[in-house]
């Protein structure tokens, strides 16, 4: 009967978007098209109504987000090896070891074990591989072999420069030993004065995974002005992440509350920028739910890595790129301000990951179309005064020449030249550490040769990448949702329970999105309606580019695209909930009844329930394995 879902689901949920689908048409068949009013009633763009709103979905994703999101607490005070250095712990007679559990630190190399049995002569006994993929992780010794009888000595040597923050030793019961060293008095006390913080066994709770080795780390060097291990992105999201570790400490909280918290960010920002495009409240409420509760917002969010900065700052400049575009009848000036602070954004996302050009790509695809139909608009205008008057052709578009001079002056100064100083100073803990004393000053040449060394490289290694993975996927693939990446997986003992934490969309909404897009199309190509275009541009600028890439990629590059999928959504609801002008028995116009707040309200309602059925596999609650077997392994491609 389980496995009986697993396949019907996804026909059901196919099913449903069919009869979304079938809902748009025939209601839009009757109707005129949406309002363009670009504010709510009364003139302003939030009502009381709005920001109560706001702040309830906020409040409500925050907790959820920030529930179980790791421990506070990790070894902090770090014993530095240099190469070819090593410690010996005596325990004064001989004892039994069965297990040796480190907390590793930064920097990468190998840990030689040697025990013996009279405090003089040590044999090998094993191994702690501290490589990149384990810095800031619990991890076990690997081929540990203590001689069956006893040990009086264990000593470790490092095969390079590296730290390690914690050491714990057990006997043959798996008891951990109990060896107090104060750091102010012994040198290698740092490796045993935080043993309280000596986990059971490794978990994401404690200890990084997925791509935390590359981001958190290189915060943590930042922070320590020590050499930079992540240099293949721009430095901005690692310099954000090192804020949560200033706060909080370096522990698996401290690193993902910055990420984290951008995700709770995008909530309020998205809420805006529907309801500057949508005039609703519905449709502002409950497409910023359904984005909330995306699987791949959740889980990627909560991962310390950059993309949660970069997908943020893309919705900041869309938001800043449509305000200027509902303000270009009222404000010149005041769509300057919207157009600045759209470049200025954009510069900012740059500076945090390479991505965000692709989004700039698509506000420049917007800003042109708009200024076609300006100029379109312009002649059809001055084509009517000639009916009436006669005007020299050279004079006929000067005011619409005279406009475009000033906006693509502006454009230049916002897109361009702001961006690439905020790019280039963002750079400054970068080079801190790079340089070393005075390296932060970005008036130096030595600051200018870096960050050009920098773009060097990362512009060779992206394009030089050949690796392989067994969770890639390509574009059509992230679109379909049919190869979700798994970040974490840790089996219980008896392995019939599970931990794990997997990236991909929620169907609904990517297989809706799909449907809506499709409208959105159509709307954008054969109606032009200017809302169609807008959100088209933005989702093919944001996914087109993959295509076009060779190197690996993953699920979570569609995360940009999944913004606009949402934007989609709330298109096609807006559709259906009805926008167009009708008057009354006295003669007043109206806005018509709405049509839509069922269907809007019962796709709202299964996101959440989806989001709820899949949690456990998007937060690393332990969960049993018959469980995802049966209810969540819907497509054969899903690791869950």
């Amino acid at each position: 009967m389980s496995g009986l879902f697993n396949k019907a689901a996804p026909f059901i949920i196919v099913l449903f978007i069919i009869l979304l689908l079938w809902v748009y048409i025939s209601v839009t068949r009757k109707r005129k098209g949406l309002s363009v009013v670009p504010r709510a009633e009364g003139g302003k763009l939030l009502g009381k109504l709005d920001y109560v709103l706001i702040v309830i979905i906020t409040i409500i994703y925050a907790v959820v987000a920030f529930c179980g999101l790791g421990d506070k607490k990790a070894p902090e005070s770090m014993f530095y090896f240099e190469a070819g250095d090593s410690i010996t712990v005596n325990f004064g007679e001989r004892v039994s070891v069965s297990k040796l559990f480190a907390y590793c630190g930064n920097k990468s190399g190998t840990y030689e074990i040697y025990v013996s049995e009279d405090g003089e002569n040590f044999i090998p006994a094993g191994v702690i591989e501290q490589s990149y993929s384990k810095v800031f992780k619990w991890c076990e010794a690997e081929k540990f072999e203590a001689p069956e009888y006893t040990v009086c000595s264990i000593m470790l040597k490092a095969s390079n420069a590296m730290s390690m923050g914690e050491l714990a030793i057990y006997d043959e019961k798996g008891d951990k030993y109990n060896i107090s060293m104060d750091a102010s008095e012994i040198p290698m006390g740092a490796l045993f004065d935080e043993q309280e913080l000596v986990p059971p066994s490794s978990t994401f709770m404690n200890s990084s995974y997925f791509d935390e080795v590359y981001f958190p780390r290189t915060a943590y060097e930042f922070i320590t002005h020590s050499s930079v291990y992540e240099t293949t992105h721009p430095p901005l999201g690692k310099t954000l992440t090192s804020l949560g570790v200033r706060i909080f400490g370096m522990n698996p909280f401290g690193w993902r509350f910055m990420p984290t918290l951008f995700g709770v960010l995008m909530l309020p920002a998205l809420y805006i920028l529907l309801k500057l495009l949508f005039a609703s409240v519905s449709v502002s409420v409950c497409m910023t739910a359904c984005f909330a509760f995306d699987f791949m917002h959740f889980s990627q969010t909560r991962l310390s890595t950059i993309d949660c900065y970069s997908v943020f700052f893309t919705i900041l400049m869309y938001l800043f790129m449509l305000a200027y575009l509902r303000d270009k009848r009222d404000s010149e000036e005041r769509q300057y301000i919207w157009l600045f602070l759209s470049g200025l954004f954009f510069g900012i996302g740059a500076s945090v990951k390479w991505t965000c050009i692709y989004a700039g790509g698509g506000l420049g695809l917007i800003w042109l179309y708009d200024m076609i139909c300006s100029y379109i608009d312009a002649g059809k205008k001055e084509r009517a005064i000639n009916n009436k008057y006669t005007v020299d052709k050279n004079e006929k578009y000067r005011p619409f020449f005279n406009y475009a001079r000033r906006n693509i002056s502006l454009c230049l100064v916002s897109f361009v030249l702001i961006p690439l100083v905020v790019y280039y100073l963002a750079y400054i803990p970068f080079c801190r550490c790079s340089i070393g004393e005075g390296g932060g000053n970005p008036f130096s040449l030595s600051y200018a040769k870096t960050v050009l060394k920098n773009q060097q490289y990362m512009l060779s290694y992206h394009s030089g990448i050949n690796a392989t993975h067994p969770y890639s996927s390509r574009p059509y693939e992230w679109m379909l949702d049919l190869r979700p990446i798994l970040y974490y997986l840790q089996y219980s003992d008896d392995s019939l329970s599970k931990s794990c934490i997997g990236c991909f969309s929620n169907p609904l909404i990517c297989w809706a999105g799909l449907g809506a897009m499709a409208c959105v199309i159509y709307d954008a190509l054969v109606k032009r309606r200017k809302m169609a275009v807008f959100i088209l541009l933005g989702y093919i600028a944001n996914l087109l580019p993959w295509f076009f890439i060779s190197r690996v990629c993953f699920e979570y590059h569609y995360f940009p695209s999944v913004f606009f999928l949402t934007l989609a959504l709330g298109y096609m609801f807006k559709r259906i909930e009805g926008g167009e002008k009708l008057v009354d028995e006295k003669g007043r116009r109206v806005l018509c009844p709405s049509a839509g707040l069922v269907p809007i309200a019962v796709f709202t309602a299964l996101c959440i329930i989806l989001f709820i059925m899949f949690y456990p596999v998007l937060s690393g609650a332990s969960v049993s394995k018959a469980y995802c077997d049966n209810f969540l392994s819907w497509l054969p491609r899903w690791p869950i």
